[in-house]
């Protein structure tokens, strides 16, 4: 009797600890940014961030001294647009970024990339830069693309 309780309670710590791992630890979606910098951000199904990578050395110069791991998406690209500009790297004249979004979930792609999208556009209004932003997504089903104007 006391080898099936245990049984039964080593079925529900792991089911519940995969459901813990999945919406928490687990890589659901990456966010590329390239303007040259390029930056890829990882977060899990709640949209907070589990590492942010730099991709190349102007990146790594973006990210100096930032340590976003645990912050909201939206705090995270905010923080990156911001740098990029205190950087000189989006400048009126320098201003075109692409915005790529991964996830298998072609609506949840979309969704994300929506969002980001009004984050960037935010962060420039707030930093008077104008800028050409395109963007696509890419799941398992293909990419899309849109290219589009952020003022």
């Amino acid at each position: 009797m006391s080898a099936a309780a245990a049984a039964c309670l080593l079925a529900a710590f792991g089911l519940f600890g995969g459901i813990f791992y999945a919406n928490n630890m687990a890589v659901d979606t990456v966010v590329d940014i390239d303007v040259n910098p390029s930056i890829q951000i990882s977060t899990n199904k709640k949209d907070v961030v589990l590492k942010v990578d730099a991709l190349n050395s102007d990146g790594e110069a973006v990210l100096d001294g930032m340590n976003l791991k645990n912050a909201d998406i939206k705090v995270a690209v905010n923080a990156i647009i911001g740098s990029m500009v205190r950087c000189g790297y989006l400048t009126d004249a320098d201003n075109g970024i692409l915005v790529s979004v991964h996830n298998e979930d072609t609506n949840r792609a979309l969704g994300i990339r929506n969002e980001i999208l009004a984050d960037i556009d935010s962060s420039l209004k707030e930093n008077h830069i104008e800028a050409s932003v395109i963007n696509q997504t890419v799941t398992d089903r293909g990419i899309g693309i849109i290219r589009s104007i952020v003022c």
